[in-house]
C-alpha cells in the first residue's frame, strides 16, 4: 500500500473578492488535482471542486493520522487551532499587516505567497509557495465598438492595513487622490467579476496604492491602463523581481505609463507562465511534505504529475469558473436577485459604470419596496 499525506487547509468561505481566500482555496484545488486528499475548513467552496469541506470543531484526530497530515494555516491565525504535528505556516502577507505578531513565536514550517512577504524573526530563506486563480478567460477587453474610455478610478486595498498606515500616509503626500477619481467599490459581491469587467471596460486608468494586489492585473486585462503608486521600500526593478506577474501592462508610477500601454497585450502570455511558476511552487511543497514526513529517499509514486498538472491548470477552465457562476445564477430560485442582476448588467451597458451609482441606488430601493 503507498503512503499518502492528507492535507488540510485552515480556510475561511470561498469569496471571489478576497485575495487571501482565493489563494486558500486554490491551493487546495490544485494540490487535489495531483491526487492529494485535501480538505479545507470551511462551508462554502466553488462549486466542482475536488475538495472536501472539514468540520474544525470535530474530532479530526481519531479519524486522519497525525503523523501524515499536514495543516496548513495563513499568517493572520496566531497559534495551532487543531493541535497538529506537521504545521506550515503560509505568509501571504507581511505579518503584523492585519494583527500585532510582535510578540509572537510560531512553530511550524514557513513558506511565503511573495518575495515581498517575509517573517522578519526568521534567520533563513523562506521557500516561495504561490497559488492564485488568473482568471484569464473571465476578464477581456469591450469589445463594443461604441466603448468609449474615460475617467479615473483608485484603490487603497492592503495600503489602509495596520503595518502598512504610515507608507499610504506618504504616498497620499505625494500623490494626493484628486477630486475626479472615483473610489473603486463593488456594488454587490455576488456578482464581483461581472461588475469589475464593466468597471474596468469603461475606465482610462487605474490607479492603486497597494502595490501588490491582482487588481492591476484584472485591469489590464481588460484594457484598462494601471498605475501603481510607487513604494519607498523598492525600485522599479526590485518590484517588478518581488511581483514578477506586473511585468507588462503596468505602470509603476506615472512616468511608466508609455511603457504599460506599450506592453498591455503581453500581460496575458505573462500570466500564463507565471501560472506555470505557481504550479512548479506548489509540487516542489507536495515534494517536500513527503520527503520530510517518508524521508529524503521518497519518491512520489505519479511520476508524470508536473504535466498532468500544468494541463489541467493552464489549458482546461477549471481555474476560470464564470460559466459555472453565471449557471449558478440562472439557476437561483430568488426572482429578486436575478432581476435585479440583469437589470444591473443593462445598466452598466447603457450608461457605463461612472454613471451607474446613483442609478442603481434609486433602482435598489424601489426594488427594496416593492419586497415589502
Amino acid at each position: 500500500m503507498v503512503e499518502r499525506c492528507t492535507y488540510i487547509i485552515y480556510g475561511f468561505d470561498y469569496n471571489n473578492n478576497v485575495g487571501g481566500s482565493l489563494s486558500l482555496h486554490s491551493l487546495a484545488e490544485n494540490l487535489a488535482l495531483l491526487g492529494e486528499e485535501v480538505y479545507i475548513t470551511c462551508k462554502k467552496i466553488r462549486k466542482h471542486s475536488l475538495v472536501k469541506i472539514l468540520d474544525p470543531y470535530e474530532d479530526i484526530w481519531s479519524i486522519y493520522s497525525k503523523e501524515q497530515t499536514i495543516v496548513i494555516y495563513p499568517e493572520i491565525i496566531f497559534n495551532n487551532p487543531l493541535g497538529a504535528k506537521n504545521v506550515c505556516r503560509w505568509l501571504m502577507n507581511d505579518p503584523d499587516a492585519f494583527k500585532n505578531f510582535s510578540n509572537y513565536e510560531p512553530e511550524g514550517t514557513f513558506f511565503k505567497f511573495s518575495n515581498l512577504f517575509n517573517y522578519k524573526k526568521l534567520n533563513k530563506e523562506i521557500p516561495l509557495l504561490f497559488s492564485f486563480i488568473s482568471k484569464v478567460q473571465v476578464f477581456h477587453p469591450t469589445t463594443s465598438k461604441n466603448n468609449f474610455r474615460e475617467g479615473t478610478v483608485y484603490t487603497l486595498r492592503k495600503g489602509e492595513d495596520i503595518s502598512n498606515k504610515k507608507e499610504l500616509e506618504e504616498k497620499l503626500k505625494k500623490y494626493p487622490i484628486k477630486p475626479d477619481w472615483k473610489k473603486l467599490r463593488f456594488i454587490d459581491k455576488q456578482i464581483f467579476d461581472i461588475e469589475i469587467i464593466n468597471i474596468f471596460g469603461s475606465c482610462k486608468y487605474f490607479i492603486s496604492y497597494d502595490h501588490a494586489t491582482y487588481l492591476t492585473i484584472i485591469a489590464a486585462l481588460c484594457g484598462c491602463i494601471p498605475i501603481v503608486i510607487p513604494s519607498e521600500k523598492y525600485s522599479k526593478s526590485e518590484w517588478i523581481q518581488n511581483v514578477p506577474i506586473q511585468r507588462y501592462g503596468v505602470a509603476y508610477g506615472f512616468d511608466e505609463i508609455e511603457y504599460a500601454e506599450k506592453t498591455l497585450h503581453l500581460v496575458k502570455n505573462n500570466i500564463l507562465e507565471e501560472q506555470k511558476n505557481s504550479l512548479k511552487s506548489i509540487l516542489n511543497f507536495n515534494d517536500f511534505w513527503y520527503k520530510k514526513i517518508f524521508g529524503e529517499d521518497y519518491e512520489i509514486f505519479n511520476f508524470s504529475r508536473e504535466d498532468k498538472l500544468i494541463n489541467a491548470f493552464v489549458n482546461l477552465d477549471l481555474r476560470d469558473l464564470v460559466h459555472f457562476e453565471k449557471e449558478d445564477l440562472k439557476a437561483r430560485s430568488n426572482s429578486y436577485l436575478n432581476l435585479s442582476i440583469k437589470i444591473k448588467n443593462l445598466i452598466f451597458s447603457l450608461v457605463g459604470y461612472k454613471n451607474s451609482s446613483r442609478i442603481i441606488y434609486f433602482l435598489k430601493k424601489f426594488l427594496n419596496n416593492l419586497r415589502v
